[in-house]
């Protein structure tokens, strides 16, 4: 059986809290004003209405802000960057409005736009003269930079360290100093649609940026490469036009899978298009290069490409260059397996000048030792006139000694038969119609040969 509890026990009642429509109103407003309080609308400065110079209205603006500037000379510096603990100026447009403001950097060691550790600024719609750099960007991602119109600065636009930036549609010509477009160490950049001329050194280099698209971009006429791309893995190069420049139009190093394509690389005083060192598997097709000063297409070290005609299998073209036109330096390991074509196949022709081979001709040495033999010693009787019939046999061994290409033919003349009848001359003078003795004949040791006087006891023949 249960004990009943004893004490007492309290119960209290939370109060309840009525809310009518008033309140909730109220409620409303308080939280959208602390809303808006977090996140104020972005606002749009107009230079020189609201400012006068570009920096004045960079300095007021906020995230997201954006700052037009009409049509004028602004001689200044722009600097896009968070100083004395300022906020980055993230999301920042700057363009010109109802024409193409002018900006030009106040010296030589200026640039015109300078952005600093700040994402996605966009700059459009300015000419840029002079100065230092016309923009510069370093420490931070997804800016573009579009429709600039840059002349006489040592270095058009620079990227650094900042991945997924896009340069597109501006004209650079006659960087004194560096590029004319310089993106390095960020991955993925697009680099398009832009007219690069005259660059002291290349037109546009793309270094460090794994997944670049390079496409579409004239480089031209520069004093150093056209185009250089160096280090981007999976890089797409595609449809520029590269050429006129003094030394390679197209350039692609250490680039592995990079994709080479629709490339037109004509007159450069070295290579039209070079692919050096690219390893994975390189696409390389559909591109022209010709009337280069050196090789017209070099592939060297970058499979699968063996022979000359993997790249004719590819749609590649050249023609009238000083060197090769075509020409493959092989990987280690090859071959592999030929690429499929993505064009018309067509079989390269290869002429090959033989060096002639000259053989001097030696004149022969020919020794020829004759033999002769008579028969029979002619005997004189006073009271007849016998008939003697020598019947010399002469035999001539030659042996030729030559070195010549072609056997040289040795005719030997030899000695005719004589048949005479001894005369009754004792005297060694040679009569008209005489003979002398045959050559080396014991009773002539000394005759040269039978057209010579003899001397001596040597007899003479009178021909039959």
């Amino acid at each position: 059986m249960m004990r009943p509890l004893r004490g007492r026990v309290t119960v209290r009642k939370v109060p309840t809290m009525r809310i009518d429509g008033t309140t909730l109103a109220r409620v409303a407003v308080v939280v959208l004003g602390l809303a808006a309080a977090g996140s104020a609308e972005a606002a749009t400065i107009i230079v020189p209405d609201d400012h006068a110079t570009i920096q004045g209205a960079v300095d007021v603006a906020s995230p997201g802000d954006t700052i037009q500037v009409r049509p004028g000379t602004y001689v200044e510096t722009v600097k896009i960057e968070p100083s004395g603990g300022s906020l980055a100026l993230d999301g920042l447009i700057i363009e010109g409005l109802g024409g193409r403001p002018e900006l030009a950097p106040p010296s030589a060691g200026n640039e015109g736009f300078r952005v600093k550790k700040t994402e996605n600024v966009t700059i459009r719609g300015f000419d840029i003269t002079g100065g230092n750099r016309g923009v510069r960007m370093e420490f931070g991602d997804n800016h573009t930079v579009t429709d600039l119109v840059i002349t006489g600065a040592k270095e058009g636009i620079r990227i650094k360290k900042g991945s997924n930036c896009v340069v597109t549609g501006n004209t650079i010509t006659g960087a004194t100093g560096g590029r004319g477009i310089r993106v390095e160490n960020g991955a993925a950049p697009i680099v398009t649609g832009n007219i690069v001329t005259g660059s002291k050194k290349e037109n546009i280099r793309v270094r460090n940026a794994d997944g670049a698209v390079v496409t579409g971009n004239t480089a031209d006429n520069g004093l150093n490469d056209g185009l250089r791309v160096h280090k981007a893995v999976g890089a797409q190069i595609d449809l520029n036009s590269c050429s006129g420049n003094a030394k390679n139009g197209l350039r692609v190093t250490r680039s592995d899978n990079a994709v080479i394509t629709n490339n037109d690389c004509d007159g450069n005083g070295r290579e039209g298009l070079y692919a050096d060192r690219n390893d994975g598997s390189v696409t390389i097709s559909g591109n022209n290069a010709d009337a280069n000063l050196s090789n017209g297409i070099r592939v060297k070290k970058s499979p699968p490409f063996c022979i000359e005609a993997d790249l004719v299998a590819q749609a590649n073209t050249a023609v009238g260059n000083v060197k090769d036109n075509l020409r493959v330096q092989p990987p280690s390991g090859c071959p592999f397996q030929t690429p499929t074509p993505s064009g018309p196949t067509a079989t390269p022709t290869l002429t090959v000048t033989p060096t002639p081979t000259v053989t001097a001709t030696a004149t022969p040495t020919v020794t020829a030792t004759p033999t002769v033999t008579v028969t029979p010693t002619p005997t004189l009787t006073p009271t007849g006139t016998p008939t003697v019939t020598p019947t010399p046999t002469v035999t001539a061994t030659a042996t030729a000694t030559a070195t010549a290409t072609a056997t040289p033919t040795v005719t030997v003349t030899p000695t005719p038969t004589v048949t005479s009848t001894p005369s009754a001359c004792g005297n060694s003078v040679l009569d008209p119609g005489e003979d002398c003795d045959p050559p080396g004949s014991p009773t002539c040791p000394g005759a040269g040969n039978g057209l010579q006087i003899c001397s001596g006891s040597c007899e003479c023949l009178c021909p039959t």
